[in-house]
């Protein structure tokens, strides 16, 4: 977003669309591992995604500034408050997922939208792919803390 931005501030091109809105939550922010390694390292795994959770909670809590300075280092010539602009957008077009869970609509979304890219051919079953597991216990144990 910050390079789409910075180049439609510039009056390199224009915003036409924030598709967010219109394609409905992606699991954009999912991970992969072989089963195998999921089976050998369940507790790596369960740490790693309980992780992400933490950062998930994190960000709908944050302001935006404070988003914004932890993410400068990565997009080196962006100030402050463009940064927290593109925050801001992100919100607006609710990017970011309110846990760690995949649900089937974000899957099946995130599958069309490769499918149409041509990254993917198949139309692999959220059943075979996703390990809903590991966001559930993750979840469970923001609850009791």
């Amino acid at each position: 977003h910050p390079q789409a931005r910075a180049l439609a501030d510039e009056g390199g091109a224009h915003v036409s669309a924030a598709v967010g809105q219109e394609l409905g939550l992606l699991c954009y922010s999912s991970f992969a591992a072989m089963p195998q390694f999921i089976e050998a390292n369940r507790a790596i795994v369960q740490s790693f995604v309980s992780g992400f959770a933490d950062a998930l909670r994190w960000l709908a809590d944050a302001e935006d500034g404070e988003i914004a300075e932890r993410v400068a280092p990565f997009f080196a010539g962006h100030d402050a408050a463009f940064l927290s602009r593109c925050v801001r957008q992100y919100r607006a077009n609710e990017t970011w997922g309110a846990d760690a869970e995949i649900s089937r609509a974000s899957f099946d979304n995130m599958r069309e939208v490769l499918i149409a890219g041509g990254m993917i051919r198949g139309r692999h079953s959220w059943e075979r792919l996703v390990a809903p597991e590991f966001a559930a216990a993750a979840r469970d144990d923001e609850a009791s803390s």
